[in-house]
């Protein structure tokens, strides 16, 4: 959450008896979160295997309304989806936004802490997903922080303004 804060507009603040829309973190068997405000309180699930700074964010980020990268309208120009070797659950996280349904406010994001991993929910410890060169993309996990295009999204998307803090 600090580190969400430290580079945009976006607060994560206590819940009082004022908010009727909150976020609860709750242990659970997989790290998951709602996309964006669903209403009353949304559950963020996380578990020991996802206690790692850059998971943490995903999730935050898509409570906040982001969307996974490889689900981008233009994601075929620069990954390709391997399903064959993919958990079911990783089809239906991936599966490809229509144009009509999003505003893509910047270029497609490597870096970016809500792409996937090469790796991600492989059944056969094959890779599910590609860069178009067929370079391997790193996990969440193993990725710093968020990227210079999150923290533009998220700027553009909560109308950040400059000298904000």
């Amino acid at each position: 959450m600090d580190e969400i804060e430290s580079q945009t507009c976006l607060r994560f603040v206590p819940r009082t008896s004022m908010h009727q829309n909150y976020v609860v973190l709750v242990y659970g068997p997989k790290c998951w979160s709602r996309l964006g405000c669903v209403g009353g309180p949304q559950q963020l699930s996380l578990n020991e295997n996802c206690l790692v700074k850059t998971v943490v964010m995903h999730e935050l980020l898509h409570a906040a309304g982001f969307i996974h990268e490889q689900m981008r309208s233009d994601r075929d120009h620069y990954i390709k989806l391997l399903p064959e070797n993919a958990e079911p659950d990783f089809m239906r996280n991936s599966f490809k936004m229509a144009p009509w349904q999003e505003v893509l406010l910047s270029p497609f994001d490597y870096d970016s802490v809500m792409l996937y991993g090469s790796m991600s929910a492989s059944k056969n410890n094959l890779p599910t997903m590609v860069a178009m060169d067929n370079s391997k993309i790193p996990g969440v996990e193993h990725k710093p922080g968020l990227s210079q295009y999150d923290v533009q999204g998220i700027w553009a998307a909560y109308g950040c303004r400059q000298g904000w803090k």
